[in-house]
């Protein structure tokens, strides 16, 4: 991806108000200079450079290449002067000026004050989950339903039982979320907590609520997929849907681990 759509990327992100990235010969970013909105929080914006020039743009940067200017608000005295970044590959009479996006020319539409309670997730996964393949086995005791999921070059699959041979259309979901645990690598636990068939407009479609345990904090998720030929089917698609814009939060932070004393 060019430096140009990677810098478009970031602005992108809300508290982002202008962005330079400079690369070296080979297109590898060796200084990303960022300004932030008054008030926002430096490392929080950090880590929202790192994970979506890596997800999103496939550049990898380091924390020290990184460097967040948090603009002042109205009446806050101006920052102080920092001192140029000096390098064999970056020169201070080189570095190059920071673009700041006008405030006249905002890329998001602004929030109505009684939405404000509403969450906005600032960073969502450019890829997409798929369901590649699917299988459901029944016998006298017990149905298997078994998933393979895909996320760019990674394929995971997932599994889910139940008891009896009846008619259980929420196995692939359940399948579908044992697959999306192993792509997360144990940073959250999913848990199908809802699963009905609805009629909307005279469409019949598949909603579900899915639990997302992190730690000791807990969010629901709600997904939703027309029904065409296949309930279960549609019902796995209906997970994807919870859940492809909250992969890339979930894949950017670190995995939980937990000391027993």
């Amino acid at each position: 991806m060019s430096i140009s759509r990677a810098e478009a990327l970031l602005r992108r992100l809300p508290q982002v108000t202008g962005c330079r990235i400079r690369a070296d010969e080979s297109g590898q970013p060796v200084a990303v200079l960022v300004t932030a909105a008054p008030g926002s929080n430096p490392q929080a914006v950090l880590a929202d450079v790192i994970t979506v020039l890596g997800a999103q743009a496939g550049l990898d940067v380091l924390d020290d290449q990184v460097h967040v200017v948090v603009l002042p608000g109205a009446g806050e005295q101006p920052l102080p002067e920092v001192e140029p970044l000096a390098g064999p590959d970056l020169a201070p009479e080189t570095l190059p000026e920071l673009e700041v996006v006008p405030e006249t020319v905002p890329e998001f539409e602004a929030v109505p004050e009684a939405a404000s309670a509403l969450a906005v997730e600032p960073l969502e996964s450019e890829g997409r989950l798929r369901l590649v393949a699917y299988g459901l086995q029944v016998s006298e005791s017990r149905s298997t339903a078994q998933v393979e999921l895909a996320l760019a070059a990674l394929s995971v699959r997932g599994e889910a039982q139940g008891h009896g041979a009846g008619e259980t259309p929420e196995l692939l979901a359940q399948a579908c979320l044992d697959a999306v645990e192993r792509i997360c690598h144990g940073r959250v636990t999913l848990r199908l907590a809802g699963f009905r068939r609805v009629v909307v407009g005279g469409v019949e479609l598949v909603g579900v609520v899915v639990q997302e345990s992190w730690g000791r904090e807990e969010r629901l998720q709600t997904g939703a997929a027309r029904i065409s030929d296949d309930v279960g089917r549609a019902g796995a698609y209906a997970v994807l849907d919870s859940l492809n814009r909250r992969l890339g939060r979930i894949l950017a932070a670190p995995p939980l681990d937990y000391q027993i004393d």
